[in-house]
C-alpha cells in the first residue's frame, strides 16, 4: 500500500507522502497550506484548531472546535478532518495537511481493523481526500505550528461546532509575519543566485 522515494512515504491509494517539514515554507501558487494541532487537558477534556494559508503566507481562514471528551490521537485526527473540510469550503482542490502528529498520519495510511474505535474518523477523512482534490499530508514539528496551537487551546471554551475564524487572531500576527518574511528572504535568495 506504501511505496518509499527519496526518503518520503507514498501512499498508493491515497497520493499521501509524508515528511518532517522543519520551518515553514510556501505551497505550490495552486496549493492551500492547513496547519492542525489538538489540545487534551486533564480529564481527556479536548480541542483542535488550525489555519489555512495561501502560497504567499496569507491567512484564508481559521477554525477550532471543542471536542468533549477524547483521546489525543482521536483529537488530532478530527483536527486533520476539520482543516479538511474547511479547505474543501473554500473550494481548494489542491491541500496540503500539516500534523505533528506522526502516529495520526501512520493510523491514516494503513489498513484499519473492523474493530477500531477511530475507524469512523479515519473513514472520514478517507472520503475527504478521494475525488478531485489532491492531498498530502506532512509530519512537522511542533516549533511551526504555533498558530494551530494557540487555536486548539482556545476551542476549548466553544461549542462543539466548528468555529471558523476568518481574520488572524492578534496572537497569531508575529508567526504569520516572521514566516512571511522568512518567505519572501528565501525567495530574494534564491533569485538573486538565478541572476548572477
Amino acid at each position: 500500500m506504501e511505496c518509499s522515494t527519496s526518503n518520503k512515504l507514498h501512499h498508493q491509494v491515497f497520493n499521501i507522502s509524508v515528511v518532517q517539514e522543519r520551518r515553514w515554507t510556501p505551497p505550490p501558487q495552486d496549493a492551500i497550506w492547513v496547519d492542525v494541532d489538538r489540545s487534551v487537558k486533564q480529564q481527556n477534556s479536548a480541542a483542535c484548531g488550525g489555519l489555512v494559508r495561501n502560497s504567499e503566507g496569507d491567512w484564508l481562514m481559521g477554525f477550532k472546535k471543542c471536542l468533549g471528551c477524547s483521546l489525543i490521537i482521536e483529537a488530532e485526527l478530527v483536527a486533520i478532518r476539520t482543516g479538511l473540510e474547511v479547505g474543501k469550503q473554500l473550494g481548494c482542490t489542491k491541500i496540503m495537511v500539516y500534523s505533528d502528529s506522526l502516529e495520526a498520519c501512520n493510523l491514516f495510511m494503513h489498513t484499519c481493523a473492523a474493530d477500531n474505535p477511530l475507524k469512523l474518523v479515519i473513514n472520514d477523512i478517507r472520503d475527504l481526500v478521494v475525488g478531485d482534490r489532491e492531498v498530502t499530508l506532512h509530519h512537522t514539528t511542533r516549533t511551526i505550528m504555533g498558530c494551530a496551537d494557540f487555536l486548539a487551546k482556545t476551542g476549548h471554551s466553544d461549542y462543539t461546532d466548528t468555529i471558523l475564524i476568518p481574520e488572524a487572531p492578534t496572537e497569531c500576527l508575529a508567526i504569520l509575519l516572521e514566516d512571511k518574511e522568512a518567505t519572501i528572504a528565501g525567495r530574494s535568495t534564491a533569485a538573486t543566485t538565478r541572476v548572477f
